[in-house]
């Protein structure tokens, strides 16, 4: 007798645009032999360079963010409608989703035009929702803001077949507002850590001259920063605890990789300060992080607010001491004080001085820190999102015999 294929949950996937963190994923999910996955991309400005608003330059992803599984693209770059014509092209998520007859539908965000268009067509069609979120509750709200939000996001979380939490500051955020632990699944906010590891070994040969083309003598101590150069990035915070240290005398250098706004401001503070050992590399891209990462000896994301804080995993997978102010959402999950890390209270630049201090005076502790970041951040990977989606899925869409585990 011929045996049947093996039935699969058909997923779909609703997004704003292709990025290089959760392309991956995707790309995970398609490979397992129990999904059959689409993606539904609101727009592709990411695949065809548009200038970031926040980097300040053209940014197109160098790794391969639409390989490896199915997707489609509801207003690709080449159609530029007014909004009116933007709208009409995200509704076809509609049709999308009633055609599809998908097991669950993966939305990102739900206060978004294109999030908030598939909560209407999973709705109509009756398709489970899996919502994933940045949410938290680490930042004070305006009370006409928090009544806003309990007016509207209760009735949303209350449709919400399951959610998909990435932190704990995420976990805390659906408890307050009702999410009963039945309906939340583990899917840890990740990046490629492989890919990340492997090619900072590859590299670490190279280590000293790399660091000589930033201008960093071997024995000065490297505090690395990688983000947007933007006010809520707050790197200029990190800029004064380097300033403070080397007006000591400590031979501590700082190499900050992004781009933005803020960095004609910082290249003239550096100048005003009279600092050495400081760099500026500019945007850098996926392929390129490995060679800089290199660079550092720590790591610090110093941020006024930032819901996670990726390049706090992108570290710790390159196998660096981390430090992150208390606005940081990653800080609860990945940073075990005194042992991979630590968390200063943000505003403290005395606190973080210190702390960059301690880190800066023991090659030995960062090197043990190091170790540990590297153990915490495996737990934080593509294929615990995996594991996670699929007790979602069975959960909202059940669980039929001849769906592989």
């Amino acid at each position: 007798m011929r045996e049947t294929a093996p039935k699969r949950y058909r997923l779909a996937a609703v997004t704003s645009h292709p990025v290089q963190y959760q392309a991956p994923l995707f790309q995970r999910l398609a490979a397992h032999p129990g999904i059959d996955l689409t993606v539904f991309y609101g727009h592709d400005d990411s695949i065809v360079g548009c200038v970031d608003p926040d980097f300040g330059v053209p940014v197109a992803w160098d790794r391969p963010l639409l390989d490896g599984y199915q997707s489609a693209v509801l207003r690709p770059h080449a159609v530029a409608p007014n909004l009116i014509g933007r709208v009409a092209a995200e509704s076809a998520i509609i049709g999308h989703l009633r055609r599809g007859r998908f097991d669950a539908v993966f939305i990102h965000s739900y206060a978004t035009r294109l999030s908030i268009l598939a909560y209407a067509a999973a709705l109509l069609s009756r398709t489970p929702i899996l919502l994933r979120t940045e949410s938290e509750l680490l930042r004070p709200r305006r009370w006409w803001v928090a009544g806003l939000k309990e007016l509207v996001v209760r009735p949303v979380l209350a449709v919400t077949d399951a959610v998909l939490v990435i932190g704990e500051a995420n976990r805390r955020f659906f408890n307050r507002y009702g999410v009963e632990a039945a309906r939340q699944f583990w899917t840890p906010y990740a990046v490629d850590n492989e890919f990340l590891s492997s090619g900072r070994e590859a590299l670490l040969p190279r280590r000293a001259a790399l660091r000589r083309a930033f201008g960093f003598p071997d024995d000065v101590v490297v505090v690395g920063f990688s983000g947007k150069l933007i006010p809520r990035k707050n790197a200029a915070e990190l800029l004064d605890a380097v300033a403070a240290l080397q007006h000591e005398g400590i031979r501590v250098g700082l190499l900050l990789v992004g781009d933005g706004p803020e960095r004609r401001t910082l290249e003239e503070r550096v100048r005003n300060l009279g600092l050495q050992w400081v760099a500026l590399s500019g945007f850098r891209n996926q392929t390129e992080l490995p060679s800089c990462y290199v660079c550092f000896d720590l790591f610090v994301l110093p941020a006024r607010f930032d819901s996670w804080g990726l390049v706090v995993n992108e570290a710790m997978a390159c196998g660096l001491p981390v430090v992150a102010s208390s606005m940081v959402g990653a800080a609860l999950d990945l940073i075990e004080p005194g042992r991979n890390g630590f968390v200063y209270t943000l505003g403290d630049v005395s606190a973080l001085t210190e702390i960059v201090r301690t880190l800066a005076a023991s090659s030995n502790m960062r090197t043990q820190f190091g170790v540990r970041s590297r153990a915490i951040v495996q737990d934080y990977s593509f294929a615990a999102d995996v594991t996670g989606i699929l007790a979602a899925l069975r959960s909202v869409a059940g669980a039929p015999a001849e769906v592989l585990a």
